[in-house]
């Protein structure tokens, strides 16, 4: 399981299965996108690939205890996980347990486009932000 940059700069993706070694090389990955402190997104691209029940759930567990413990990061710097699960429809998926905004979707080009609309988002957030900051600075005389 590797971590490769899209089309987007910002855009990164991954294959990943249930098992521990790629829930630990998924962590990794996304402690190396968090160090960066920059916005990125990443869409993950699930590999059915069969795993015993047990490291299935030691998996997820060590999964959302990371999630758990990096919530406020991923809320600050993960503009969304997009998962690409091709035997559901388009579902949300929850800000709670990921720190940001998800989306499971049937292909890997919509997993990337939706990504790429966050990142839009985001962006035309921060803009309108800073803009209003300026403003009131300059109307309470800080320039």
């Amino acid at each position: 399981m590797n971590f490769e940059q899209t089309t987007n700069e910002r855009v990164m993706k991954c294959e990943l299965t249930h098992s521990i070694a790629d829930v630990d090389k998924f962590i990794m990955g996304m402690e190396e996108l968090l160090a960066k402190k920059e916005y990125f997104g990443v869409a993950i691209i699930k590999d059915e690939v069969a795993v015993a029940p047990d490291e299935e759930s030691a998996a997820y567990k060590k999964l959302v205890a990371w999630l758990d413990e990096n919530r406020p990061r991923m809320n600050k710097y993960c503009v969304g996980l997009s998962q690409v699960t091709p035997k559901e429809a388009e579902t949300t998926i929850s800000r709670e347990l990921y720190g940001c905004d998800g989306l499971a979707v049937m292909n890997e080009e919509d997993a990337v486009a939706w990504l790429q609309k966050q990142g839009r988002e985001t962006e035309q957030s921060l803009r309108t932000l800073n803009n209003q900051w300026l403003l009131y600075a300059f109307n309470y005389g800080w320039f």
